[in-house]
């Protein structure tokens, strides 16, 4: 009998202009699994080496790439951003254990700001207009830094998150899975200098384009008891433990700690078929031999796709312009915190 799956097939060239090495895998019909796969490939684009024509310039670029410690982290951060993605793209999630463990603090924040609201629309009704001063002094416009700021955390930490679960938990219960075969990914620029010198040769390079990460799966409930409690939050103690601990939001602004928390049982109830994990590398590399006066540039390309769900580590998040929404509420905690 002849096995489904034969390889891998190795292809190799390593000139000094040109280096590929690539491994893939064959499969007999259906063709229904996620192979590995792997390529690497460098291409100079520009090769000034006069006294050194067989410098090994696309090898270089190549090895500098995969030995980056900077490259490692910002494939993390690709991989976490796609496995968040992998995750809605899988089904809408609520936070039903933290929101038990806050119940009676939203429901008194819910409940305030609707009677003010109904109070004041009641009032206006009866073209009572001291209703626009009662507004003002405990609604939603009163003039003071402190109260907005106050105002802005009760809604977007209190509020809000209560009042999209709700609508999660219904999604949840009306369409369970959004669909049957999901994809998740996220790209990320980058730029790495690198600097090495002995007595010698003095070397610098340089590093510019963009990490991509992906995940894929065809994904169905096999348990839906235990699908429905883990989606809406209710199965992993640990996670629900770090999100009702105070200020805990303001560490996973930076290092995603409830997601990591979350990787242990994101997957229960379900049942997870042809899944892959794959990572994609790819930009220009600069170099420069200022002892010699050398240098050249080289276009560089990783591709690296493994079977499975390759879990992120914990990492920090990429560095990114702030929304309105995370400003107002970074704004917001800087205000409370040095009002006095």
């Amino acid at each position: 009998m002849v096995a489904p799956i034969t390889g891998p097939t190795v292809r190799s060239v390593d000139k000094p202009r040109e280096f590929i090495y690539s491994q893939r895998y064959k499969q007999k019909r259906p063709f229904d699994l996620q192979l590995p796969y792997r390529l690497d490939s460098a291409g100079s684009v520009t090769f000034n080496f006069p006294t050194n024509p067989n410098y090994g310039l696309a090898s270089g670029a190549r090895n500098d790439l995969v030995s980056s410690s900077t490259i490692g982290r910002y494939q993390t951060q690709a991989q976490s951003l796609a496995y968040e993605r992998l995750k809605g793209a899988i089904s809408d999630r609520a936070s039903m254990g933290e929101n038990l463990g806050q119940l009676g603090e939203s429901v008194r924040l819910i409940s305030q700001k609707a009677k003010i609201v109904a109070d004041a629309i009641r009032r206006l009704r009866k073209f009572d207009v001291s209703a626009f001063a009662a507004w003002m002094d405990k609604g939603f416009v009163k003039r003071n830094s402190r109260f907005a700021s106050q105002l802005t955390l009760e809604i977007n930490f209190a509020i809000k998150p209560s009042i999209d679960d709700i609508y999660s938990a219904i999604e949840i219960l009306q369409n369970p899975i959004k669909s049957p075969t999901v994809r998740g990914r996220a790209t990320i620029q980058n730029a790495k200098d690198g600097y090495s010198t002995t007595s010698n040769f003095s070397r610098t390079w340089q590093f510019f384009g963009k990490v991509s990460a992906e995940y894929g799966a065809r994904v169905a409930v096999s348990n839906p008891n235990l699908y429905l409690a883990n989606t809406m939050g209710l199965i992993n103690p640990v996670q629900i433990a770090w999100q009702l601990l105070p200020g805990s939001f303001l560490v996973d602004w930076f290092i995603p700690v409830e997601q990591f928390l979350g990787t242990a049982t994101d997957f229960f109830g379900l049942r997870v078929e042809s899944s892959y994990s794959t990572l994609f590398t790819r930009g220009r590399h600069s170099e420069v031999w200022t002892t010699y006066g050398w240098g050249g540039q080289t276009n560089v390309a990783l591709v690296q796709r493994v079977a499975g769900i390759t879990l992120p580590s914990l990492t920090l998040r990429p560095l990114k312009t702030p929304s309105l929404k995370r400003a107002a509420n970074a704004v917001s905690l800087a205000i409370q915190a040095f009002y006095k």
